[in-house]
């Protein structure tokens, strides 16, 4: 099955995987997104999604659809919602630019596992890694001037929990959405 996945990402712009079923979308209109990605949850029926896209700045534009359709299954409110697109956002600019140098060949996955109270993302690259302590805190009086640097800062400000792994290109995104 993975064989098929991975020769399809290939010619695809995108690739939905859920246990049981994968879902290929190579339109990048937002109607063709919308409709597929709906048609997606409704065959997966399952607490298990994954979002693959090819390392290009353009498609951190799909972030947004996806997480739409994550809030329409989930039901959780704006305040999460709004949260989460920017935490994800962030996190997927910093895989297809610093991890993957906006290379085309390479790409970004994101996993979903969900309950009825946790949201949990795993979000990956293809990249060389990094090492996320070396990052400066940019609350400190030196840094306040830097126009740069606050994006892991905001992450994990916005999110419940937020974990490097596999030194620095795996980063694990808890968000409560409920109780």
């Amino acid at each position: 099955r993975m064989t098929e996945i991975e020769a399809l990402k290939g010619v695809a712009n995108f690739v939905y995987v859920a246990p049981g079923c994968f879902f290929i979308l190579s339109s990048s209109s937002k109607s063709h997104l919308r409709k597929g990605v709906r048609r997606f949850y409704f065959m997966a029926n399952s607490k298990g999604f994954e979002l693959s896209i090819r390392s290009t700045p353009d498609n951190i534009r799909l972030i947004e659809p996806f997480v739409r359709e994550v809030q329409q299954s989930f039901l959780f409110n704006d305040d999460v919602f709004f949260n989460v697109l920017l935490v994800l956002t962030e996190a997927v600019n910093n895989c297809i630019l610093h991890g993957n140098g906006a290379d085309p060949k390479k790409y970004v996955t994101i996993k979903l596992k969900a309950s009825t109270r946790k949201l949990r993302f795993e979000i990956g690259d293809e990249g060389k890694g990094f090492d996320p302590s070396s990052i400066p805190d940019p609350t400190k009086p030196e840094r306040l001037q830097d126009p740069n640097g606050r994006g892991v800062f905001l992450m994990r400000q916005l999110s419940d929990k937020l974990d490097y792994s596999k030194c620095g290109r795996r980063v694990k995104i808890d968000f409560a959405i409920s109780g």
